[in-house]
């Protein structure tokens, strides 16, 4: 779910909007990144601003020498909590968009989001998700998907477990005119082996096949703090789209 959500939603029960730049071009001085092969705007406030709200630091998102990219919740010394957002400079249309996460996700805390999407700026509308997040709930599901219409206020959401067998898992979805597949795997993997969830939207009236930027944040739900005031940090090893 993500902004101004970003993403985000009322996932199920909550609403989460998600947050965009109107523009998709670098303000001065702002943050960009090079990762897997596209350049991606790191989003920057010294406000509160949503989803949250949360404030969001551009230290919080790196790339390190090895090409992986970072993102850190982190607490600083007046104790206020900064989250991490970034998004494509390219917009992307029909296809494939596969993530491939490190981190144990299955145990984040339960005010941690983590969300992969596709998202166009306008709110509730032209929005594909993947979020992992309990929604400050232990007893709740922590695997959503999400897709918001282009028109209209019917959306399609599913949700599921999402129990690792480690630390690493790729999440995926597939947009086509028809349907937007969705799946999540155990491990690194370019084929469909090893699935933890899956769900498949086939209202093809609501969804959209508008280019848009695809978004990756880590963020805290309602702007609440981690129950035990641990900082969290994940690396997304690698992002591709494939044209369809």
């Amino acid at each position: 779910m993500s902004r101004s959500h970003l993403l985000f939603l009322t996932i199920l029960v909550f609403s989460c909007s998600n947050r965009i730049s109107k523009s998709n071009t670098p303000l001065i001085n702002q943050k960009t990144i090079e990762f897997s092969g596209y350049t991606w705007l790191v989003t920057e406030s010294g406000k509160l601003s949503a989803p949250g709200p949360n404030f969001w630091n551009a230290q919080n998102v790196w790339v390190d020498d090895k090409g992986l990219l970072h993102l850190k919740i982190t607490k600083d010394n007046n104790g206020l909590w900064h989250c991490a957002e970034l998004r494509t400079l390219e917009k992307f249309g029909l296809g494939e968009y596969e993530f491939w996460v490190e981190g144990q996700l299955d145990t984040l805390d339960k005010n941690i989001v983590l969300g992969m999407f596709n998202y166009s700026g306008r709110d509730h509308k032209d929005e594909i998700d993947i979020e992992i997040s309990r929604w400050g709930n232990f007893q709740q599901n922590n695997l959503y998907y999400t897709v918001y219409p282009k028109k209209g206020r019917i959306n399609w959401k599913a949700s599921g477990l999402l129990q690792l067998n480690g630390s690493y898992s790729t999440h995926r979805f597939i947009r086509s005119r028809s349907q937007v597949v969705f799946q999540s795997l155990h491990g690194f993997q370019e084929d469909e082996k090893h699935g933890i969830f899956s769900g498949t939207c086939d209202n093809y009236h609501i969804i959209s096949t508008e280019s848009m930027p695809v978004f990756i944040n880590f963020w805290l739900f309602k702007g609440q703090a981690p129950v035990k005031g641990n900082e969290a940090e994940i690396i997304i090893h690698r992002f591709k789209f494939s044209e369809k």
